[in-house]
This record gives structure tokens, sequence and C-alpha cells, in this order.
């Protein structure tokens, strides 16, 4: 469709661009720092696994911390079934550098990383991802007895299945299972599959294990993503899914482990694959009623959650959950709320991120200034950030910070701006199309007659370019549009819109009309069109 096609669509509209005219407590806990002495270090070449195992055996060996570097570039590509590291048995900090362990081939699955009680393992910045296997498990591609730390870690696409082998509830596909102390910062966890077989009908839910805490140390988690966990029972024709299972135990002092949640986010689907069915969220076991392990939150995000199984009874505030049935909750805390909309995008890692709408109750929300919610985000985008534009940096609910001060997304870019210092100015930008824009300037000649230009362009990256036209007659309709000759609308020239960010940009003009000339000038927001914040 030409441009002209287009503005002879819309200019009969131009009464209704008239009237758009007119109208972050626990951040010590969860730093995870490399340690500033090791009596060694091992650095392996980009893909050797031999090599990783080959050096977790010789960190063992060690009786101070071993710091083990990876490379980016080539993955390591790991065949479980045949060979895996030795369970782990000292200080190990493991320095990934964006490096990627791979499963190879389909019938992969076993242990990548097993911490012994007197283990301590920290990964920092490492993607592990497409594991997967035939045979059945509920161990989890990583267990930990000991202490287990992660920083910047991604861990995705794994499947596994469980037998159907008695009724009541069995597990498996866990990611990771701790019995020991466990702080997880900045980590994804996404799209873990499990595949549920056997001839017991039962009646019992199989669930996804992203998380099993058993104690008896605290599980920390601080911006942390967990998504779309989920699994499938021919048997009983319909899915199950738990992200994070929270097991009763009591430690040596006789209290309970906790899982702490501070700026975690929690989401059933964002695949579109309709598996959203009895996922839980958060699920407790308690031997006896009266001693259910504690789950302390804080400015996290709880959807498709069925409360109460999530129990923010140790709530610290700012919490929201779009299940109104949450029990305990602080006066701070959002129940039955939603997000509104979000948006899933691949950061440049690949990742997914979850992105908060302009207008969201979570954005700038924890106004408590003795809460943290760390300097980075789960995609390690900087936090906290002024994601509303109301001059106040706070932290928003959830794993990730919506972030200011960039430029079109998402519709963000429609609405209508002016130019400060020249009155009777103004710009109205709409979207008719993907990447199709109608860009509407209401201004003057330079005699000073009163004069609208209709511009029809395409988006490239931050730049609206667009063929403008002027309509100099016509005749005003009382009650009705306006009666344009579309036979004497004319050439105007070209419109170049730079959108900085949400709050305005830059109008560029060159006209081949005498009276209007050349030159530009800044854009100010004058408002949002409703529902369409910038998706930033």
């Amino acid at each position: 469709m030409n441009s002209r096609t287009i503005v002879n669509q819309v200019s009969g509209n131009i009464q209704i661009f008239q009237t758009l005219i007119l109208a972050g407590a626990f951040l010590a806990l969860m730093v995870i720092s490399s340690p500033t002495f090791a009596d060694s270090e091992i650095s392996v070449p980009t893909g050797d696994v031999a090599g990783f195992i080959s050096a977790i055996q010789e960190a063992n060996q060690a009786s101070d911390t071993t710091i083990i570097h990876l490379a980016g570039g080539i993955p390591y590509e790991f065949n479980l079934t045949q060979s895996s590291p030795e369970p782990i048995t000292s200080h190990i900090v493991l320095v990934g550098d964006g490096a990627e362990f791979v499963g190879e081939g389909d019938e992969n699955y076993g242990r990548l990383f097993e911490i012994s009680e007197e283990g301590y393992l920290e990964v920092l910045d490492l993607i592990i991802r497409d594991f997967t296997g035939d045979q059945e498990t509920s161990e989890g591609l990583i267990f930990n007895s000991g202490s287990l730390r992660m920083r910047d870690v991604r861990i995705e696409s794994m499947t596994s299945r469980i037998s159907r082998a008695q009724a009541g509830i069995g597990f498996g596909g866990a990611l990771i299972e701790n019995s020991g102390d466990l702080v997880l910062d900045r980590v994804r966890i996404t799209d873990v599959v499990l595949n549920v077989f056997g001839n017991n009908p039962g009646d019992g839910a199989f669930a996804v294990i992203a998380l099993v805490n058993k104690g008896p140390g605290d599980a920390v988690l601080q911006n942390v993503l967990i998504a779309d966990g989920r699994a499938t029972d021919p048997a009983l024709a319909r899915p199950f899914g738990t992200y994070i299972y929270q097991n009763y135990y009591l430690n040596g002092a006789g209290g309970l482990a906790a899982l702490n949640l501070e700026f975690s986010t929690l989401i059933r689907q964002t695949n579109g694959s309709g598996l959203a069915t009895d996922v839980e969220g958060i699920s407790r076991a308690c031997v006896r009623p009266q001693a259910c392990a504690p789950v302390f939150s804080t400015a996290s995000m709880f959807l498709g959650v069925p409360c109460p199984l999530v129990h923010l009874g140790g709530s610290g505030g700012f919490n929201l959950a779009d299940d109104g049935n949450c029990q305990g909750t602080r006066s701070s805390d959002l129940i039955g709320v939603s997000p509104g909309t979000l948006a899933y995008e691949h950061d440049a890692e690949g990742g997914i991120r979850v992105v908060l709408p302009l207008f969201s109750p979570a954005v700038d929300s924890v106004h408590n200034p003795e809460i943290s919610c760390g300097s980075r985000d789960a995609g390690r985008a900087r936090r906290p950030a002024d994601g509303n534009y109301d001059g106040t940096i706070r932290c928003d609910i959830g794993a990730f910070e919506r972030q200011a001060g960039r430029a079109i997304f998402s519709g963000g870019e429609n609405g209508t701006y002016y130019s400060a210092g020249a009155d009777g100015h103004y710009v109205t930008i709409e979207e008719v199309r993907p990447h199709e824009y109608v860009v509407f300037w209401n201004t003057f000649d330079l005699d000073g007659n009163q004069a609208w230009v209709l511009a029809v362009g395409e988006r490239s990256g931050d730049r609206i370019v667009a063929d403008a036209y002027f309509q100099p007659e016509g005749t005003l309709i009382p009650g009705g549009g306006a009666d344009v000759n579309t036979d004497a609308m004319q050439d105007w020239g070209g419109i170049v819109v730079t959108v900085n960010d949400c709050l305005g940009g830059r109008f560029q003009y060159d006209s081949a009309l005498a009276q209007f000339g050349s030159g530009s000038f800044n854009l100010n927001r004058l408002g949002f069109n409703h529902r369409l914040g910038c998706q930033d």
C-alpha cells in the first residue's frame, strides 16, 4: 500500500487527531564474590570437556580454593550418560565468562554437578542448556549437599521423565535439589519439561521441580526468574508442574530451613503452550501441620500461583500475586492484582527477559528505602531505575527492572508531543500497521498561517522516516469529518522523527514548499495513548 493511499484513508479523521491534540534487606547475604586469594588457578580450553573434568579432579585434591576459568566460543558438549565430573569435595570457583555447557545428543541426562557436604561451589556467568534424556530421574542435574552459590547463570531447556510407580505425589526433572546452603543471584531457570509414564493411574500430581529445598541450610533467591516448567501425564490427560518445592526439615538447632525469595519472578507459562492447569508456583510439604518450613518473600511476583499454596506469612512486603486468596500478607503486598500485559523478550545473551508495561503497579513500587534490590536485575540491567518517569528512583517488584531512557518499544512511541516554547505546535504519532506510521503535525507556515501536515513512513531502529503531504484547502462539515479534496493534496517534503526515550525525541523536516523551509526541534511528551505505555 502506497503512502498516498494511507493518507487518503486517514485524512478524513483529522478531527480525531485534533481531539488527541486537545486531550530494594538481605543484600550482603546475596552478593557472591570470588575469593581474593587461591592456591591455584586452572584454565580450561574452549570446548575441552575432558579438561574440565580433570580440572575438577585436580581441584578436589587442593587444600584451599581453586579457581577454574572457562572460555567462551565453542560450547562444552557433555554426554553425562558416559562421563560426568566427580562430586565436589573442596572449595571451587567456576568462572564461566559466558561459556555454555550443552548436552550432547537426545539421550543425555545425569549429574552435572554434585556438591558433597564438605564441598563448596561458586558458579559465575555460565549457561547450562539442552540436557535431555529418557531415563528416570528425580535427583536433578545439580545436586547440592554442601554449599552452592550461583550468579549470572542461565539454566534452560531440560527434559527428563519419571515413572508413575505409586499413587500420590511424584517429583522429577529437578534442576537443583538442595540439602545444604544455597544462594542464587541473577539466575534464570526456564523451559523444564517432565514426561510421566507407567501403568499405575494413581490420583496424585507429578511435578516439574526447578528447585527442591530440603534443608537444613536456607535457600536464598534474589533476582531469579523461574518460568515455563511443565509436566505431562498422558494417563490423567492433564499437565502438572511445580517450580519450587520447599520440603520440611528440622535443623540441628531445632529450627526450620527457610526459603527466602527476594525480587523473584515465578511465571507459569510464557510460551503459549496452554499447559497452565494445576501448575503450582510454590508448594511446601509439612511433616506435621504445626511445622511447615517457612517461606519468606520480599518484592517478588507470583503469577498463576494458586493461594494459599503460597504462604506470605513471612512476607517482607511489596509482593505482587494475581491470586486474591493469599493470607497473612502485609499492607504493602498487592494481592489479586495483575502486573499488566507482560512482554517476554530475548536479551542480548538470548535469555528470556520479562518487561513490565509503563503503568504496571509493579513499577517503582518498593518505597521502603531499607529494602535493596541489588545493583543489577536478572538480566544484568541496572536497578533501581525510574521506570515510571516520576523523578523518583525505586525498585520494581520482580526479577526485572523496567529501564528508563530507551527508544521505541511496543507502541510506546504512540502519543502526542509538543515543542517547548512554541505554542500551537503539536505532533501526533500513530502506528497504523507494524512498523508503518502516520505522523500528524499541527503547525504554522513562515507567514503565520495555520497548517496541517500529514506524513506516512516506516520505522527503522529509533527513527521514523516519512513522506509528508499538505492539504491547503477543505471544508469542515459540522458534526462530521473533514471534506478533503484529495486531488489538491500536495507533496510537502520529508520528515524524520527520532524517539530518544519514552519522554521525547527530535523532529526534523525538509519541505519542498518555500513557505515552510527546513529545520528541527525537540519533542516533549504531552501524553501517552491509553494502555500503550513505553515498553522498555
